[in-house]
């Protein structure tokens, strides 16, 4: 966020949109070969030195056969959209994908060992650089080299650390493809699928719209998912691995996702639906004026990242049962209807239609997605809600307080965004905070995400006094 609020101003929407119109080109390329060849590594029950070299080396070929392709269709990409930088751009990410390519395989251990300090550093540090590079080429140049030489940055940062941190050191071998690739194929197809929803706005619009189009819309999207990115990906990456050995205990893996999603909801809800309450607060503040339309797009977007943190966890219980050919219909069916949604709101309500679009076809699969669930996890909807309604009610009592601030201080002439924002805030997380727990003890402390927080929070603090040793932070 500290990057975004600093490149925002150096950079304009519409170089913004530049680069998102080649980042959708490179996605759709890139997710040809988007395997996960980690993911199916984890899933082999005895790995053995063949594959993990064999997953270092597949990925390798997938990042050098990527750059190949990129560069062929980089000079095609530019006629496509009426801008003659995507072509050198498109380049580029593609040098940046075989960089990220050669990272060591052997930190894959990290998620088996459940050693997420050493991922945390190693990620951590790949960030750090980027946004250093990143901001400091904007303060340099103002040019839009800034965010594709951040990223070269943060990968040969991330790679060269990789085998630092770890001293395995692959070699090359494809002897173990065929069982990497079984579980991998649909992996990939589901990618496809997800990578081809997500970036058809940005194909659409920078054709129909422009690149100031493009530019608002995907700085709204990427602040809209910052609840599932930010928050409930890193939970899910660390409860995989304790997915995967429950997947012949339904009845405990059940309870776990149960207690993983109410975490996540408990956090989450709150988190995205602020977003969109506090949208242009949050957009005067951190992006700057010039970027004020996007505002009413992250308002209506913030009913996406609400609905995607309701199914943040479903996927992993798929793969974990090895399902992944169900979570790529899922994707398949989401991107149909995305696609078709966007080509007939999009002609007559431009960006907010777009973005009801990317609503509507999310609805859909979610929808889809709990029905499934609840058979495949014998869960019956009553329980599920009964754990995690009151999540939803401290929520909107939140939603609504801050509303209600955030008119009241406007009515008191304060005028700028970063007192509102303030107010807004507080007083909403003190609502939540107190209707949550209110509830919750009016009730008799049910089951549910409550006592989970709390006892988190307690080994928290009891791990920063060096009470407790490193674990799971009670979730599971």
């Amino acid at each position: 966020m500290v990057s975004i609020a600093i490149l925002a101003r150096l950079l304009s929407p519409s170089e913004f949109g530049i680069v998102a119109m080649a980042g959708s080109v490179v996605a759709l390329i890139e997710v040809l070969a988007a395997f996960g060849f980690d993911w199916a590594l984890m899933r082999v029950p005895q790995r053995t030195r063949a594959h993990y070299d064999t997953a270092w080396t597949l990925r390798v070929l997938c990042g050098l056969a990527i750059f190949v392709v990129l560069a062929a269709v980089a000079y095609p990409a530019a006629i496509y959209f009426r801008q003659p930088a995507v072509t050198a751009i498109v380049v580029a990410m593609g040098a940046n994908g075989v960089i990220g390519s050669l990272e060591n395989i052997g930190v894959v251990d990290f998620r088996l060992q459940m050693r997420f300090d050493r991922e945390f550093r190693l990620r951590t540090a790949g960030k750090i650089v980027g946004i250093l590079v990143s901001v400091g080429w904007a303060l340099a140049t103002r040019s839009y080299w800034a965010l594709i030489l951040g990223v070269t940055a943060s990968k040969l940062a991330g790679t060269l650390l990789s085998y630092v941190m770890h001293d395995f050191r692959a070699r090359w071998d494809l002897s173990q493809a065929a069982v990497l690739l079984n579980f991998s194929i649909w992996l990939m197809i589901g990618n496809v699928a997800d990578v081809m929803s997500s970036r058809f706005a940005d194909l659409w619009l920078g054709r129909n719209l422009g690149s100031a189009r493009v530019g608002l819309y995907s700085m709204a999207s990427e602040l809209s998912t910052l609840a599932t990115t930010e928050f409930a990906a890193p939970i899910n990456r660390a409860v995989y691995t304790r997915y995967l050995e429950m997947a012949d205990d339904i009845p405990r893996l059940r309870e776990a996702f149960m207690r993983v999603s109410g975490v996540i909801w408990a956090i989450g809800f709150p988190a995205a639906l602020g977003l969109g309450v506090c949208a242009h607060q949050i957009v005067a503040l951190l992006l700057g004026s010039q970027w004020h339309d996007a505002a009413s797009v992250l308002q209506v977007l913030a009913a996406a990242g609400v609905i995607s943190i309701s199914a943040a966890n479903t996927h992993y219980v798929y793969w974990a049962l090895g399902k992944s050919k169900f979570v790529t219909i899922l994707s398949l069916v989401g991107t149909v209807g995305f696609v078709v949604l966007t080509v007939l709101l999009g002609r007559r309500f431009g960006l907010i239609g777009v973005a009801i679009a990317q609503v509507l076809a999310l609805s859909l699969v979610v929808t889809v997605n709990f029905v499934a669930l609840l058979r495949t996890l014998e869960l019956r909807a009553s329980e599920l809600l009964r754990r995690n309604y009151r999540v939803v009610v401290a929520s909107v009592l939140m939603a609504t307080a801050a509303s209600w601030i955030g008119a009241r201080v406007t009515q008191a002439g304060v005028t700028g965004a970063a007192p509102q924002l303030a107010a807004m805030v507080g007083s909403g997380a003190l609502v939540y905070c107190l209707s949550l727990l209110g509830l919750w003890s009016v009730l008799r402390r049910p089951v549910g995400p409550e006592q989970q927080l709390i006892d988190i929070v307690y080994r928290i603090l009891g791990r920063a006094s060096g009470k407790h040793s490193s674990d799971d932070l009670g979730i599971l």
